[in-house]
């Protein structure tokens, strides 16, 4: 029993030591994390952004906030595969809303090219090409030719959980366990807050996670995204509707930064396809607020800065 107290007090001192460190002693944290941002940058995609964050994502939490339908979800995908193909990032994502096997379709895609068709103007994405074909006689087929793909295109640079109601506990023993297995990790999405583990009132359990998961990426040197959903009071169209966050302003307090996803009305009224709007704020750092366009190739699902200006639309 006393052989089992001074080992539970040694590690409470452990602890208690790791509260505080003298600025001198930050010195080593601060050189390998400046090597490791240099040598390994993690990339938002788009110009005017990274010139603002060069490259120094590690140790970061950024939401990711729109309607449904304002591709907040893919962004995130997109900044994930980017950084997996330009730098061999490792990554997590956390799919509580979509399957995975619903994700996977976006996967597929980055990964394969898009089938012609018989009209050779007109191309299909290689998930609805490969779906279109799958009968019990070529199974085989397919799935060797999916797996050799995704093999080819992530390796094992990027694993896919589809528990929900993740705490931030358990977010902290799965990058535990995946660093045992892969030595190192560089990216968690977590898809998204509103699907996480209640701990109380909505505003509460917002509130709790955002701040637990900002120490988690701290703690762990890694990039999270965080997928936020609005609540109900504006539009798809709105540049800005981060007020409108749902469970708690606090969420905006304890990300790094944060980027809107709205979308752009078309000539007929109706919500543009082949562009959209991205606002970010950089609060954290340069307290900078960017806005750019995108555009989409839906059927590789890439999200691509455009040539056209914010300037020259109605914000």
């Amino acid at each position: 029993m006393n052989e089992a107290m001074n080992k539970l007090k040694s590690k409470i001192k452990q602890e208690e030591r790791k509260a505080y460190k003298s600025a001198y002693e930050w010195v080593d944290d601060w050189v390998d994390l400046g090597i490791r941002q240099k040598e390994n940058p993690l990339l938002f995609g788009f110009q005017e952004i990274d010139n603002d964050i060069k490259g120094n994502m590690r140790g970061s939490l950024g939401a990711f906030i729109g309607y449904g339908g304002t591709k907040k979800s893919l962004l995130a995908l997109n900044v994930l595969n980017l950084n997996i193909n330009l730098s061999n990032a490792t990554s997590i994502y956390s799919t509580m809303e979509m399957p995975a096997t619903l994700l996977l379709n976006r996967m597929i895609d980055f990964a394969l090219p898009p089938a012609e068709t018989s009209d050779l103007n007109y191309k299909i994405s290689r998930s609805e090409y490969l779906y279109s074909l799958l009968d019990k006689h070529n199974k085989q087929q397919i799935t060797d030719t999916l797996k050799d793909g995704l093999k080819s295109y992530y390796g094992d640079n990027l694993a896919i959980t589809q528990q929900s109601r993740m705490t931030v506990d358990d977010y902290d023993r799965l990058i535990k366990r995946y660093k045992e297995d892969h030595e190192n990790l560089d990216c968690l999405v977590v898809d998204g807050l509103s699907m996480m583990k209640s701990i109380g009132t909505e505003n509460e359990s917002y509130t709790t996670h955002s701040a637990e998961l900002k120490d988690l990426a701290k703690d762990h040197n890694i990039f999270i995204s965080l997928i936020c959903h609005l609540s109900k009071g504006t539009t798809v169209y709105d540049r800005d509707p981060s007020n409108f966050t749902r469970g708690s302003q606090k969420i905006l307090d304890n990300v790094d930064f944060y980027c809107c996803l709205s979308l752009m009305e078309g000539e007929d009224k109706k919500p543009r396809k082949d562009i959209g709007w991205i606002r970010f704020i950089n609060k954290r750092f340069s307290g900078n607020q960017i806005d750019v366009i995108y555009d989409f190739e839906p059927t590789k699902m890439i999200m691509r800065e455009s040539e056209l200006k914010t300037k020259d639309f109605q914000w």
